[in-house]
C-alpha cells in the first residue's frame, strides 16, 4: 500500500516511467519532483532492419524518443499546473554518453568521485540531457549500471553521478578491494531552497557490513 510506482504512460517505451511530486510540509504544492525512466537492458537484435549482431554495435539499451518526449510534456504541464519549473532529479540505470564527457574534462567540471571502469552506454545518444537542460528543471541525474563507479560532477548546470553498488549481488573491485564500494548514495534536499541539494556515498563497510 505504500508503493508509489506507477505502470508507464500508454505509448511510452519501456515500463518503468513515472514521476512522483514531493509535496510541501505546510500544504499541497510541490516543492520537488522524483523522475524515475526505463533504460532497458541490451540493444533488440535488430536496428532498422539491420542485424545487430552482424554490425559489431551488440551493446547497451537506450532512453527511446518516446520516453523524451513524455518527460517534455509532462514537464511543461507540471510548470504550467503550478506557476513554474518544479526542481527535480532523474534516475534510470544505464548511463547517458555525457558521463563519458564529463569524466574526460573532469577538471572542469568540479568532479569527485571514482572511476574504476569505463562508462557502458547505450548504443545511442537520444537528447535527453540537452532536452533537460531546455527545460531546467532537472537538477540532476544518477544511474547505475557501471557499479564501480561513484562519481559526480556538474555539467552544465545539471550534476550527473553514479550511485555504485546498492547491494552485494553484482560485482565489485578486485582482490581484497572486491566489496569497498558496496553502499548506497543520500540526496539532502531542502524544502525553503529545493533547487539545490547535497549527495554523498554512504558505504556498508562503516556500518560494519
Amino acid at each position: 500500500s505504500h508503493n508509489i510506482n506507477q505502470p508507464s504512460p500508454a505509448g511510452v517505451h519501456g515500463t518503468g516511467n513515472m514521476h512522483a511530486l514531493v509535496l510541501a510540509s505546510d500544504g499541497d504544492q510541490p516543492r520537488f519532483n522524483v523522475w524515475a525512466l526505463d533504460s532497458g537492458r541490451y540493444t533488440p537484435d535488430t536496428i532498422a532492419g539491420q542485424s545487430v549482431e552482424a554490425s559489431g554495435l551488440r551493446s547497451y539499451d537506450w532512453i527511446r524518443h518516446s520516453q523524451v518526449a513524455w518527460y517534455v510534456r509532462t514537464s511543461q504541464a507540471l510548470e504550467a499546473r503550478y506557476g513554474g519549473p518544479v526542481p527535480a532529479l532523474m534516475f534510470f540505470h544505464i548511463p547517458l554518453p555525457e558521463f563519458a564527457l564529463l569524466w574526460a574534462h573532469r577538471e572542469n567540471h568540479g568532479l569527485v568521485g571514482e572511476r574504476n571502469e569505463d562508462v557502458a552506454a547505450g548504443t545511442f545518444n537520444s537528447g535527453l540531457l540537452a532536452a533537460m537542460m531546455e527545460r531546467g528543471d532537472v537538477k540532476g541525474v544518477f544511474v547505475g549500471h557501471d557499479h564501480v563507479n561513484d562519481y559526480v560532477g556538474d555539467y552544465f548546470g545539471i550534476r550527473l553521478g553514479y550511485s555504485a553498488n546498492t547491494g552485494f549481488g553484482t560485482y565489485g573491485l578486485d582482490g581484497d578491494d572486491r566489496d569497498r564500494m558496496r553502499g548506497a548514495r543520500v540526496f539532502v534536499l531542502r524544502e525553503n531552497d529545493p533547487s539545490r541539494f547535497e549527495t554523498y556515498m554512504v558505504w556498508a563497510r562503516d556500518y560494519g557490513i
